[in-house]
């Protein structure tokens, strides 16, 4: 058994717009489309491809997009 380094697994994040603006922190690979920050108040959508190990969110007041994403999602998975 060989022993995987977290790291491959792993998508650098960069914030641009709205209360984080800036910011950076790594989650799991490959990155959603959309992130939900700040207890539910920030919306940011992905601008690069999902495949990328260093991508970058942008703040959006969008949330109607986002909620038709996730009704996509469902009916993907039923």
């Amino acid at each position: 058994m060989t022993k995987r380094n977290k790291s491959e697994f792993k998508c650098e994040v960069n914030l641009i717009g709205g209360s984080y603006d800036g910011k950076q922190f790594g989650i799991v690979s490959p990155s959603p489309k959309y992130l939900v920050l700040g207890m539910g108040l920030e919306l940011y959508e992905r601008q690069s491809p999902d495949i990328v190990i260093e991508a970058t969110y942008r703040h959006t007041d969008n949330w109607d997009d986002y909620k038709k994403h996730l009704e996509e999602q469902v009916h993907k998975n039923q």
